[in-house]
């Protein structure tokens, strides 16, 4: 993350747009180490003022697939 403090944000949300709640908005330098969503999608939304250029940021992700089996299986 390399982005203007208090002139460019990256907001999270959880859920398919910005009416979900909003996860964390971040700027300048700040490094989540970890972002989590509860359900099965995230909302970027970006914000750009576009008076000083900065490297921006890089974004990794995984997905999970998480297995529940129920009842017996001889």
């Amino acid at each position: 993350f390399n982005m203007e403090p208090s002139y460019d944000f990256l907001h999270i949300y959880e859920g398919e747009d910005s009416n979900g709640p909003l996860i964390i908005s971040l700027q300048g330098n700040q490094v989540p180490e970890r972002i989590e969503s509860s359900g099965n999608s995230l909302f970027l939304a970006f914000r750009s003022d576009a008076s000083l250029g900065m490297s921006g940021f890089a974004i990794e992700y995984k997905g999970k697939f998480h297995l529940q089996v129920y009842g017996f299986f001889p």
